[in-house]
């Protein structure tokens, strides 16, 4: 396994998808399952979060938190992934955060399909 604080996957005997984090020996996180699109979902979740948090720092919104820009960008790559994702997402924030001024960001929105 892998430490720092780094993610690592690993597979059972029985079968099960194991999400281990550790940290100085420590483990912080096991998750475990057996269904692979929560898996994904775990994988996906962090690695766009970090990705939106750097991509919040260098883009910065004039009165918004940087938090709420980490958010909507992370939203918006989960939502390129698979759209449940984002939306389980956001339930997520809206359940666990609740001191941000002016609520959690909606979900994107699809692009208007052209009528012809």
């Amino acid at each position: 396994m892998i430490d720092g604080a780094h993610p690592f996957i690993g597979v059972d005997e029985l079968g099960f998808y194991h999400w281990v984090v550790m940290e100085r020996g420590q483990v912080l996180q096991d998750r475990q399952t057996t269904d692979r699109d929560e898996l994904l979902y775990w994988s996906f979740e962090t690695t766009t979060s970090t990705m939106a948090q750097r991509w919040a720092l260098h883009h910065p919104v004039e009165a918004q938190e940087q938090r709420v820009t980490k958010w909507i960008k992370q939203l918006q790559l989960l939502h390129k992934l698979n759209p449940d994702w984002a939306r389980r997402r956001r339930d997520e924030l809206v359940r666990s955060i609740k001191d941000v001024p002016g609520g959690i960001p909606p979900l994107p929105q699809p692009p208007p399909t052209s009528g012809a």
